[in-house]
């Protein structure tokens, strides 16, 4: 089947010259069969396999391959990249380079990054992503000020959970908690946490409030853990001399 369509017609006795044997050439086209009635590729593209382009700075059609596409620096705009079936996809910059992504990206899966890449906008990620995994001596740095939902969960984890009154507590992402308050009573009185320890109390440290001072003689005052649990602490204690206490302060560390 002819692909070209010839630019000059020859009839029986037409006398050829220069002219029409130019314009057989010159004004030949491609026929549109020419590449619709090829056969259907169905092999994977390997760095082996050439395109026909046209080459505007020559006027003229020139081969290539796969890598001399993606190594000729054009930006490539698409509105969606879809994988094969049982294929990742992967962008791995060349060394001492990162991947950028401008602009706001929705990824709809897990997301994987092996290397350096930068994100110039909002990453929404429908897929698995309550695990961050970093390699040794790896940082994630959040934004002092979320602007996502995402952003705030994430920062919210790091932080850890923060009740600063005095009487409050911060549960820290490692399960680690620390309380801490005052209590008014004095000896032999329960004091009670603001949040009870979901598993033990492994330490309480008191300090009693006291009118006691270095200018009194004689005068003492004992204190001691007389038991905890994972809801509060109590204490035993007494003072000689008039030594009153006026309340205890307490630090207390669980999980």
């Amino acid at each position: 089947m002819a692909q070209i369509l010839k630019g000059q017609t020859f009839n029986n006795g037409d006398q050829v010259t220069g002219t029409t044997l130019n314009q057989l050439v010159d004004a030949a086209t491609l026929l549109t069969g020419a590449i619709t009635e090829q056969g259907v590729f169905t092999g994977p593209i390997n760095s082996l396999d050439l395109l026909l382009i046209y080459d505007q700075s020559t006027n003229s059609l020139r081969k290539c391959n796969i890598n001399d596409i993606l190594s000729s620096g054009i930006a490539m705009t698409t509105p969606t990249i879809i994988g094969s079936v049982g294929a990742d996809i992967t962008l791995t910059p060349a060394s001492g380079y990162a991947f950028s992504v401008v602009g706001n990206q929705t990824i709809s899966g897990t997301l994987g990054v092996t290397g350096n890449t930068t994100i110039g906008g909002t990453l929404s990620v429908t897929g698995s992503y309550n695990d961050i995994n970093l390699g040794t001596g790896k940082n994630v740095t959040l934004s002092s000020a979320p602007v996502t939902s995402m952003q705030a969960a994430n920062k919210g984890y790091v932080d850890g959970t923060l009740s600063a009154a005095s009487n409050g507590y911060v549960k820290l992402p490692n399960g680690l908690i620390i309380q801490w308050g005052f209590d008014s009573t004095s000896f032999g009185n329960t004091t009670t946490f603001p949040i009870a320890f979901p598993n033990n109390c492994f330490n309480v440290s008191v300090t009693l409030n006291t009118s006691v001072n270095s200018t009194q003689s004689g005068v003492a005052i004992y204190c001691a853990i007389y038991s905890k649990t994972t809801t509060g602490f109590t204490t035993q204690g007494i003072g000689w001399n008039s030594a009153s206490v006026s309340g205890k302060y307490w630090f207390a560390i669980g999980n």
